[in-house]
């Protein structure tokens, strides 16, 4: 497990996850003195966050155990993730005001300022190696970040958590033959024209007799809250998690939220389904 480094004090691993990514997640942390031969070991369980989110908990958890002392530390984590973002691509993000190179806000931006402001002024340099790959520190990590999930589970303060809200209407899609007599008062009414088709998602008790075709037996929900453009991945993420349960979707997005549409029969699984990965379903 040492490093045979002559210079180092402390030889530093970290680790983190979550089930489901999102889902109930945790880091482990192993410090180890190289003068003095202690072993310091740290944890902490969460009730929704994601792999990154912990993964970058971890390197900060071990800075802050560490951030009274001068002797140089060597971290070394398995997430390509945290040690090239804290060698590499921070340096651009700070340049480019915390934009990616897609001009999008970066990701978990709360987390790598506060990494980046601990290991201001340490002796610190940051390895990656082999997650699963023989070295001990790094497999005691990976225990301890499980054990962390399964212990007293605290809420991930910088995890944006999202909060759905059951429709309790059904609700029919449908091709209009066209727009003439539609009623644009009703309070549930999604117009989408292509090239192709005119299309309408509402309430089957208000679909209008100008259809080509429609499918009824749709239900749906509502992600809750005013959506922040910056925020990414949310849509992704809940219909990877009903993906994975084979239950299929029809979304339907608007200037403020999106809306998630699944057939009536799979309704109640489906949120079930969320609700166990960590969703809060109102």
């Amino acid at each position: 497990m040492s490093d045979d480094r002559n210079d180092l004090r402390y030889e530093v691993y970290t680790d983190g996850g979550a089930d489901g990514n999102p889902g109930k997640g945790g880091y482990g942390v192993l410090i180890i003195d190289r003068k003095t031969g202690e072993r310091m070991e740290y944890k902490q369980g969460y009730v929704k966050t994601t792999n990154n989110r912990m993964e970058l908990s971890g390197a900060i958890r071990a800075l802050e155990e560490l951030s009274n002392t001068d002797g140089k530390i060597l971290l070394r984590s398995d997430s390509q993730y945290v040690i090239k973002g804290i060698t590499e691509w921070i340096k651009k993000w700070q340049v480019n005001n915390w934009k990616n190179s897609k001009k999008e806000p970066v990701e978990n931006s709360d987390l790598w300022k506060k990494l980046n402001s601990l290991k201001e002024g340490m002796n610190i340099e940051f390895e990656w190696i082999k997650g699963h790959g023989g070295n001990p520190g790094n497999e005691r990590c990976d225990d301890l970040s499980h054990e962390a999930r399964e212990g007293d589970l605290i809420e991930d303060e910088g995890y944006v958590f999202i909060e759905l809200k059951k429709l309790d209407y059904k609700l029919t899609v449908c091709k209009l033959i066209s727009t003439e007599d539609i009623n644009l008062n009703k309070d549930f009414y999604f117009i989408g024209r292509t090239d192709e088709e005119i299309s309408l998602v509402c309430r089957t008790e208000d679909t209008p007799p100008i259809t080509s075709e429609r499918e009824d037996g749709w239900r749906g929900f509502r992600i809750q809250g005013v959506l922040d453009f910056s925020l990414i991945g949310i849509l992704s993420e809940i219909s990877g998690v009903l993906a994975n349960n084979k239950i299929g979707i029809f979304a339907v997005s608007t200037y403020n939220t999106d809306y998630i549409l699944v057939k009536e029969e799979n309704f109640d699984r489906a949120l079930n389904v969320l609700a166990q990965a960590g969703y809060k379903i109102v």
